[in-house]
């Protein structure tokens, strides 16, 4: 029985043996806090943190910022098959600047999409602190089974609930209490493993993922060594083993509920889309997203874009994990010996960044074609710019490597253009 609390209560069943199974996919409970702690922690809504630029249907372009990215995108005509998100931090961090080219496309995104999954673990993390806070809870076995309880109460379905409608068109998607249905029906979680093997997968697989310690009030919980050394080799290193490891321990509820609740996942955005894991990269599938095409690790250059804009801002779960994620995972200059960032690349080849800037990416490769997104803190010039860029979908040759490290060097002249008073 898990002790008497906002979360849970111990008593829907009888017991937490006689809550539902988690079977099936939901809006689970998910937390952030700002700059603050667990003890700050405020539930999440549906449309999650906006970064300053999506709206529920698509983006907000800013129209100084949009005109100098076409002028870029018309003078080199091999710019226009990549898909651009490009964000300008600099005024104010809060209050950014965005322009885009085809931003809106959902398309697979190769190994850039392991940020979603680097995500979701920081955000189970932090909602397994709100949860020990709120209820004062000691232990790893307590902490976990009210999170779990939790989960358990997503799957309820009361008679007669009403339903909101998340998606009109085809398919059609609505939340019942918790519970996503598609056409009226639940979402089943069976994934498939590589050798054709169908189960349930469930919740995240707690113990292999953290260590919980007694605080004052409530825990601290912390990635175990070996789950964060699979970390820093699927995001530095970018392993697709280690991807697997990380995205079936978590698991594609967790995962796809946090991505879809944080806004970065929107069926009604353009045609539909955004950051969606429905494969582990390792031959584990659940499936693409109810809506935005056939990919199993999707997303457009606005969503990954949103993403790491909300890590530049502090804002992706908290402030402490957004530096955690950039120093210890993203940071080109940190000697990880990882593969490195294309867009980086033709920044420093160019000098456009110096040694004492600050450069966090993720790359990608896959299906013949190359994705890169990075954010940029931009000091040793002597002119502080701070913006981030996404470029999709170059092909995988090293003419397409050299396109990303060229529209890079246009981007940042677009971003150093449309700061002409930056402070020196």
């Amino acid at each position: 029985m898990s002790k008497p609390g906002p979360i849970g209560t111990g008593q829907i069943a009888g017991s937490i043996q006689r809550l539902p199974k988690i079977e099936h996919f939901a809006h689970l409970l998910h937390f952030e806090s700002g700059a603050g702690g667990a003890a700050n922690g405020l539930p999440i809504t549906d449309f999650g943190i906006n970064p300053g630029f999506l709206t529920r249907t698509g983006v907000t372009a800013t129209a100084a910022l949009q005109a100098q990215l076409d002028d870029v995108i018309a003078k080199n005509a091999r710019f226009a098959r990549l898909k651009i998100g490009l964000v300008d931090l600099t005024r104010d961090v809060n209050a950014p600047e965005f322009a885009g080219h085809r931003a809106l496309e959902q398309g697979t995104l190769g190994s850039t999409g392991k940020l979603s999954i680097m995500y979701a673990a920081f955000q189970l993390r932090f909602d397994l602190e709100v949860h020990a806070f709120l209820q004062n809870l000691k232990t790893a076995d307590d902490v976990f089974e009210a999170a779990r309880e939790s989960w358990s109460l997503s799957q309820i379905e009361t008679p007669g609930v009403l339903r909101t409608e998340l998606h009109a068109a085809t398919p059609l998607l609505e939340r019942a209490g918790s519970l996503i249905l598609r056409d009226g029906r639940k979402m089943p979680l069976i994934v498939k493993d590589k050798n054709g093997g169908l189960r349930n997968q469930g919740g995240p697989l707690l113990e292999e993922i953290f260590d919980v310690t007694a605080a004052s009030i409530g825990a601290t919980v912390a990635f175990k060594p070996a789950f964060f050394a699979h970390m820093n080799q699927m995001i530095p290193h970018s392993n697709n083993d280690s991807a697997h490891f990380c995205a079936t321990r978590i698991g594609f509820l967790f995962i796809d509920s946090a991505l879809w609740q944080m806004d970065l996942y929107n069926p009604n955005r353009g045609s539909g889309g955004g950051q969606w894991v429905g494969g582990s990269y390792g031959g584990t599938v659940w499936g693409p997203p109810p809506v935005g095409g056939n990919f199993k690790q999707g997303g457009t250059a606005a969503s990954v874009a949103a993403l790491v804009t909300l890590i530049g801002q502090d804002r992706l779960v908290n402030k402490a994990a957004c530096i955690q994620m950039r120093d210890e995972l993203m940071d080109q200059f940190a000697g990880f010996g990882g593969y490195g960032s294309w867009l980086t690349s033709g920044l420093a080849k160019t000098r456009r960044i110096l040694v004492g800037d600050r450069a966090f990416a993720k790359l990608g490769i896959t299906d013949g074609l190359l994705f890169d997104a990075v954010l940029v803190q931009s000091f040793a010039r002597g002119k502080n710019l701070r913006y981030v860029m996404v470029a999709l979908g170059a092909p995988q040759t090293t003419a397409g490597e050299q396109l990303l490290r060229d529209v890079a060097v246009e981007l940042h002249d677009c971003i150093d253009r449309n700061n002409p008073q930056a402070s020196r």
